[in-house]
């Protein structure tokens, strides 16, 4: 009674109680086979597999004629890595139908797994009497073989099965590759030249020739026969990018800039055109040439065929270097539709924002994106530090400068940080000395920025250091590029008025004007029109 109530709660699948029952049926009654097999089968299912083995031992040893038993006994010997315990237990399944071809099939997949390897060829032999010739049970003898060491049976079996499938050029190639290992090249050379006479178009014939060239130093037959592969289209282009990878360093690929190499990327792409990692491949080629428009043409036909962050990220880069502002927040929008995790699509939806002086959701998109930046101090510098540039733009100075400490708290040397929030603390009269030490910085770090000279040239102004102000915005102009001369030649005026040297501030102020009357400030136009200083 307890036996079939424990049957019925297995049927049931409670499993639990199943397992209950049938313990308490072997508690009452040690001899109960059945009831030992059932916890066995259960124990396995629950993985206890400890207790499932053990419970089928005794299983086993009460009833060693029962064929459920020996088999669920030999998996889980099988399971438990005792692979010549599997072997053996199963070995009575074999010897009681030895005609039963599924057990002779399962009886040599145990012994694969030992060491006994004169048994399991015999085994192997044995099921080819059975089955016939099997190409399959012929590898495995070959990899068995290869374990033992013994090359001759190795070479002879593998010779026998080239020639019971002449049409099968794999067995070719393996028996290539073993010519190779043993450094019997020409013999290997004789095996290539039938495969390529047997499927000229067998891309792996390419692939192996030019590995068999590499080895001997022939680039032209190495690399031509690398071409004719990629050329195929009969084999995908994943394959193809992995050979790539295996003949070529990163630095090969992207930066030597070899004929070859482009020429194989090319062939690649060509051949792949609806292959988006063939396509991003051809496009990162022509981004570290600095052919931004190549790569863009290639990196938007990648981003049709395959959605990859790195696509995105390229395309934002080359985008925003060649300042089509609306086509980065475009493509940054629709990033992170699809990567909504991923910070960098945040920052770049952002930079657009701020260019289009969008900066109330520059703020919004930048708190955002922030709490996805996890283990990169550099880029949540960057974070902060638009932050701050958006945050001073809508009149937030507290905000701004709250969020430019925390940029510098994680990148002290950010020269951009450094610069901005230098200049607005001197040009608000704001923590002056705070100013004067991070323009200091700044200098230091780039000492022929015309920019950041006049930061700190100017926070020395402020500080009413004149005579070293002066030295600082003199060298901003000589280091100047042109793009900022009016802001440097008004405050060189600014700093000889308040050395009295009224005559040449005038003069500096007026050069200041006259390089853009229109868009000097109001406060430019009336020191040159009254002569006189201005805050």
């Amino acid at each position: 009674a307890d036996f079939i109530e424990a049957c019925n709660q297995k049927i049931l699948g409670n499993t639990k109680k199943a397992i209950s029952g049938f313990e308490k049926c072997v508690e009452d009654n040690p001899l109960n086979d059945a009831a030992w097999y059932e916890l066995s089968v259960l124990y396995a299912n629950s993985l206890e597999l400890q207790k499932a083995l053990e419970a089928a031992e005794k299983a086993f040893a009460i009833d060693s004629e029962n064929i459920y038993y020996i088999a669920n006994l030999s998996n889980l010997y099988s399971v438990n890595y005792e692979h010549e315990k599997a072997a053996e237990t199963y070995k009575f399944l074999v010897d009681k139908q030895p005609e039963n071809r599924e057990y002779q099939i399962t009886y040599a997949n145990f012994l694969l797994k030992t060491t006994k390897y004169d048994e399991t060829i015999q085994q192997i032999d044995l099921l080819e009497q059975m089955l016939g010739n099997d190409p399959d049970l012929a590898l495995k003898k070959i990899t068995i073989y290869g374990m033992k060491n013994d090359k001759k049976m190795a070479y002879r079996e593998l010779t026998k099965l080239t020639e019971t499938y002449p049409k099968e050029t794999k067995y070719l190639s393996m028996l290539a590759d073993m010519y190779i290992k043993d450094g019997k090249e020409k013999e290997a050379m004789k095996c290539y030249e039938k495969i390529e006479a047997i499927n000229p178009e067998d891309p792996y014939i390419h692939f192996t020739l030019s590995e068999y060239y590499k080895k001997n130093g022939d680039e032209d037959n190495f690399h031509k026969e690398l071409l004719k592969g990629f050329a195929s289209p009969s084999m995908d282009a994943n394959t193809k990018i992995n050979v790539l990878l295996a003949n070529y360093t990163m630095e090969e690929i992207f930066y030597d800039r070899s004929n070859r190499v482009m020429e194989l990327l090319r062939t690649l792409a060509e051949t792949h055109p609806e292959d988006g990692r063939s396509q991003s491949l051809m496009g990162d080629f022509y981004f570290f040439d600095q052919k931004l428009g190549m790569a863009r043409n290639h990196y938007y036909k990648a981003r049709e065929l395959w959605h990859n962050p790195s696509v995105y990220v390229n395309l934002l880069q080359i985008e925003a270097e060649m300042q089509n502002v609306d086509s980065v927040y475009n493509l940054a929008n629709e990033a992170i539709s699809l990567f909504p995790l991923a910070p960098e699509f945040y920052y770049y939806k952002a930079v657009s924002e701020l260019l289009k002086e969008n900066y109330e959701e520059a703020i919004t998109t930048l708190n955002e994106g922030i709490k996805f930046v996890v283990g990169n101090d550099m880029l949540k510098s960057s974070f902060y530090a638009y932050l701050g540039d958006c945050y001073h733009q809508t009149g937030k100075d507290s905000e701004a400068y709250s969020a430019y400490d925390n940029s510098l708290l994680l990148d002290p040397s950010n020269v951009y940080v450094l610069n901005n929030y230098s200049y607005y603390l001197s040009t608000s009269n704001t923590n002056l000395e705070k100013a004067e030490i991070m323009g200091q910085k700044v200098v230091e770090l780039q000492p022929e920025n015309s920019h950041y000279l006049d930061t700190y040239g100017w926070a020395l102004f402020k500080n009413k250091k004149y005579d070293e102000a002066l030295k600082y915005i003199n060298e901003a102009i000589k280091h100047s590029k042109g793009d900022d001369k009016q802001t440097l030649f008004e405050h060189l005026g600014d700093v000889k008025w308040m050395l009295n040297d009224k005559n040449g501030a005038v003069k500096n102020w007026q050069e200041a004007y006259n390089m853009n009357p229109e868009a000097s400030s109001e406060t430019l136009k009336k020191k040159v029109e009254n002569q006189e200083y201005y805050e």
